[in-house]
């Protein structure tokens, strides 16, 4: 089940999750040195720095932890994405869950033996730069377009008056 974090509720969770699980590619950064998520403190920052955390729970264990965090930066926003989990699915479900819901564009800065690079280039993430042993994925925000068959809920047509209309 993927549902949004707490902190008062779901901050054992996450401690637990975090001390089994340990990625390279899932830190913060806080005076221009990376903080890597391994304690409480840690864990601390990263409520504070992220705008959305998802979290994965299977049999009440946590099992994936998802965050989003604005880096403003001159005049350019970017909004980041770090995934950590412990297999491929629950990686998936995280993001699909965050695509359906978010709104902006999305970075995601991986190392290039990060073992969820294919689900996120199957999620739509494309290269944009590569530096060292790391590679910048980017994913445009696509708003959707109504099919041209769906009945808009705001449409005054009463569909009664269609189809008499049709029959006369």
């Amino acid at each position: 089940m993927i549902q949004s974090i707490t902190k008062k509720k779901h901050l054992l969770n996450v401690i637990e999750f975090f001390q089994t699980f340990f990625s390279y590619d899932f830190y913060i950064t806080e005076n221009n040195t990376r903080i890597y998520i391994s304690d409480y403190s840690s864990i601390r920052k990263l409520f504070a720095q992220s705008i959305r955390l998802l979290m994965s729970l299977d049999k009440g264990r946590c099992s994936g932890v998802l965050s989003v965090w604005k880096s403003v930066g001159g005049d350019k926003i970017r909004y980041y994405l770090k995934l950590g989990a412990l297999d491929e699915k629950t990686a998936e479900q995280l993001l699909t869950i965050l695509l359906w819901n978010f709104t902006k564009d999305l970075y995601v800065k991986v190392r290039k033996d990060n073992k969820f690079l294919g689900v996120l280039k199957r999620k739509g993430f494309r290269f944009q730069a590569g530096r060292g042993s790391q590679v910048l994925l980017y994913r445009k925000y696509i708003v959707p377009i109504r099919k041209s068959n769906e009945r808009n809920i705001n449409d005054n047509r009463n569909t009664s008056t269609l189809l008499l209309k049709r029959d006369e």
